[in-house]
């Protein structure tokens, strides 16, 4: 009977925002649609409850989490890394950004789960230190302007050839089989099948909010398609999507600052390059086919880290990609804040 309640409240919870999903292609209109009211009355609930809900404001706690989450120690962070988090949660507190419920989800597994895979891929590294010789096939990356039509050709040559290795979403989120998965569970059904299941949770919570933003006919995002290297950079704390979750400016000024986010940013590569390694020396034949709009404005250190790589980059009117990278962006934060720049 319970069982059968909670799924005639999801049901109807999910219709009722299929209800409110907008058809207008008025940015302005979009924008304005309400977040569903079984979601708001949860959220007013728990503001009568001690604390915060999936709190992404202590840079300290988010640390500590991902630590948790790993079984590691939090003392194996790199000090830039901590300084990225720090970064984040002061913009969040200088830019006066307020999170709803679904914001606060959103983000906390974004960061907790980033911040734990770090631990995890380097603590592997450290222990398998022949990862670190792992040749990497002349990965082919897609850069260029947001909406210029990166995911498109990106998703096109992903099909190329028997060859081609792209990474889907679940695998740019865990690299890693976290802690909790290993066992006598992760042994029967194995660590692939358990990773791609922990993220099809997380994702229908994600799916289930954004959709009626209508954000499947701006980007579509599915577990098992291949997506961003945002989500394999995301583990060092320096990731632009934080800044299309939230509008933390002080954060994104920081990071566009060539010179005062630098050392970050490489760092951030160099764990990625580590991750790549990783799954490259599961299968040493392919080739992997990447893509990211970010690597346009990092094709330098991009080209230090991973000089195998070979870059295509996409061209299409700015005028045209801007207008369509604010309403994806207006949508996104829509969906996670109350106050919308």
């Amino acid at each position: 009977g319970i069982i059968g309640a909670v799924a005639a409240l999801i049901g109807f919870c999910y219709f009722k925002m299929i209800k409110v999903r907008p058809t207008s292609t008025n940015l302005g209109k979009d924008i304005a649609v309400p977040q569903a009211w079984p979601l708001r009355a949860i959220e007013f609930l728990l503001k009568l409850l001690p604390g915060t809900m999936w709190d992404v404001s202590d840079a300290d706690a988010l640390l500590q989490e991902g630590a948790a989450i790993a079984r590691l120690s939090p003392d194996l962070y790199s000090p830039l890394v901590v300084e990225s988090i720090n970064k984040f949660c002061d913009s969040l507190k200088s830019d006066s950004v307020e999170l709803n419920l679904p914001g606060r989800k959103n983000l906390h597994f974004f960061i907790t789960s980033g911040l734990s895979q770090y631990l995890l891929v380097h603590h592997h590294a450290k222990q398998n230190p022949k990862v670190l010789e792992t040749k990497l096939n002349k990965p082919l990356i897609v850069a260029g302007l947001p909406r210029s039509g990166t995911t498109h050709l990106h998703r096109l040559l992903s099909e190329a050839t028997a060859d081609s290795m792209p990474i889907p979403l679940w695998q740019h989120f865990f690299p890693r089989v976290p802690p909790a998965l290993e066992g006598t569970l992760g042994k029967w059904l194995g660590g692939d099948l358990l990773r791609r299941m922990l993220l099809h949770v997380n994702f229908f919570a994600w799916k289930f909010v954004y959709n009626q933003y209508g954000f499947d006919s701006l980007h579509m995002v599915r577990p098992d398609l291949p997506d961003e290297c945002h989500f394999s950079l995301r583990m060092s704390g320096t990731c632009f999507l934080l800044w299309i979750f939230a509008p933390v400016f002080d954060y994104s000024d920081w990071l566009m600052d060539a010179e005062a986010s630098k050392a970050h940013v490489k760092h951030a590569y160099e764990t990625y390059r580590l991750s790549l390694q990783l799954i490259q020396a599961e299968d040493t034949h392919r080739r992997f086919v990447l893509k990211c709009p970010s690597h346009t404005g990092n094709i330098g250190i991009l080209r230090e880290v991973i000089p195998e790589s070979v870059v295509v980059v996409t061209h299409r009117d700015p005028s045209k990609t801007s207008l369509s990278y604010c309403s994806l962006t207006a949508r996104m934060q829509a969906a996670g804040c109350r106050n919308l720049d």
